[in-house]
């Protein structure tokens, strides 16, 4: 009794072992096609949400490391040393009735007529299915039951189905590692694909900028779209830092073997090349709004020039005078005002014949338009120029005739007066002496008489010229 008892637990204890086994066969059988998936995601989402749930199974393969083990030390404590396995009937086959095309990494893709075994049926939509050694789920509408067939009973050694069933959890640990390699590497790809292709983006749009046609021939426009183009190239600077970083990651991953290195260099590669002629044009359209706007600048400034003669010419042409002393003093006063503002006059008309000299050589399609605005620059200045000296000639005029007045008003007023004197007493004096002081006094009103004829005489020569 003592013996058959041993040999019932010896036979628990080895079935207990294939058992176990079996479990830790069946689930590396089913993490196999998991783990050798060749998918690793057609972007940034779909690989980083890959690399989760392989972290998560990842784990949970860590933990079959310790069944694993079990099973090994339960294989050595066996004293039966094989075991007998088969029920005189094999698993039940079943054969795909249509193509059907995997949808998760749970299910498996089958061809019309392939068979393959049936491993479970008990969910009556989906069935659990081995396709040489692949596991996985397929709709049960697809597979139809073949026939059983008879089993031939084997006996299998605890030491082989240790190595083999430690062989296969191996080869799932070094599959799992190199898929963890490959999904973090298609991760690094996207990432790096994706933010270069941002940028790429970024640049299309920027280069029609760049390259569009549309400088008007309008001031306010061009110094719109150079306020545009100034902030263009404020993003333009931020964006360098990116491209950088961009290299620094594709560096990176280069260095560390990454199994898409040449098409990351070739792609950062682009990259930079794309940047660096989108500088260029940004280099070249700088230059092309800073000329037009210079050029534009010069237009305005020749007609802003134009106006401010025309505006000082009107008091030159208008003046008028009656020949009143304070008046001709005020308009000597403004006279002197308007000489100075004439000298700023020929200073910006000689600043911008220089400016169109420079303009000419940098625009030669606007030489003779230049050439026309300020000849007729030029014509306004003589004009002005001409108009100030017949204004300065008038204006002497005018003195000469406010002179003429006051020395008129001032002989007609000493006449008065002395006339006035004259006649205002007929004394002879009652004695030599008083008779003397008379005369005396008579003498010099006739030399003040004398004095004002020859002023007198001399109004006269000055008003002939003034008539």
């Amino acid at each position: 009794a003592a013996a058959r008892q041993a040999d019932l637990d010896d036979a628990i204890q080895i079935h207990q072992f294939f058992t176990n086994a079996a479990e830790i066969e069946s689930w590396c059988k089913e993490m196999l096609p998991i783990f050798s998936s060749n998918e690793f995601g057609k972007d940034e989402d779909t690989s980083k949400g890959m690399l989760r749930r392989h972290e998560a199974l990842t784990i949970e393969l860590q933990a079959h490391a310790t069944k694993v083990k079990k099973m090994c030390d339960e294989g050595n404590r066996c004293k039966q040393r094989n075991i007998i396995l088969g029920n005189g009937k094999r698993k039940p086959k079943v054969v795909a009735q249509y193509d059907y095309t995997e949808k998760s990494n749970r299910e498996i893709s089958v061809k019309k007529g392939e068979e393959m075994l049936l491993l479970n049926s008990n969910h009556k939509e989906w069935w659990k299915v081995d396709r040489n050694g692949q596991i996985g789920f397929v709709p049960a509408v697809y597979l139809k039951t073949l026939p059983p067939e008879d089993e031939v009973p084997a006996s299998v050694a605890v030491p082989e189905k240790q190595k083999t069933v430690k062989a296969k959890y191996d080869d799932l640990c070094v599959k799992a590692e190199e898929r963890k390699k490959n999904l973090e590497e298609a991760v690094a790809f996207h990432i790096i694909s994706a933010e270069a292709n941002d940028i790429e983006n970024w640049i299309n749009d920027q280069e029609k900028m760049v390259t569009a046609d549309n400088i008007e021939n309008n001031l306010p426009h061009v110094l719109y779209q150079i306020n545009k183009f100034n902030e263009f190239e404020k993003e333009m600077a931020s964006t360098e830092p990116l491209i950088n970083a961009i290299n620094d990651k594709a560096a990176d991953v280069i260095e560390k073997g990454h199994s898409k290195e040449d098409e990351i260099q070739s792609n950062v590669d682009n990259l930079n090349r794309r940047f660096a002629n989108l500088q260029r044009l940004a280099g070249r359209r700088k230059a092309q709004l800073d000329l037009k706007k210079e050029l534009l600048q010069f237009y305005k400034d020749c007609d802003d020039c134009i106006d401010w003669i025309e505006e000082k010419k009107k008091p030159l042409l208008s003046a008028e005078s009656d020949g009143d002393k304070e008046l001709v003093k005020a308009l000597q006063r403004r006279h002197a005002a308007l000489l100075r503002e004439l000298d700023s006059i020929r200073d910006t008309v000689d600043k911008l014949h220089d400016e169109g000299d420079r303009l000419s050589g940098d625009c030669t399609g606007e030489t003779e338009k230049i050439k026309e605005k300020l000849e007729e620059l030029d014509t306004k200045w003589e004009e002005i120029k001409d108009a100030n000296e017949v204004h300065t000639d008038w204006l002497s005029k005018c003195a000469e005739l406010a002179d003429f007045k006051q020395n008129y008003e001032d002989i007609s007023e000493t006449i008065n007066n002395l006339k006035n004197e004259i006649n205002s007493t007929d004394e002879v004096g009652d004695d030599v002496g008083a008779t003397e002081a008379l005369l005396a006094t008579h003498n010099d009103i006739k030399d003040l008489i004398d004095d004002k004829k020859e002023k007198s005489t001399d109004c006269d020569s000055a008003l002939i010229p003034l008539l």
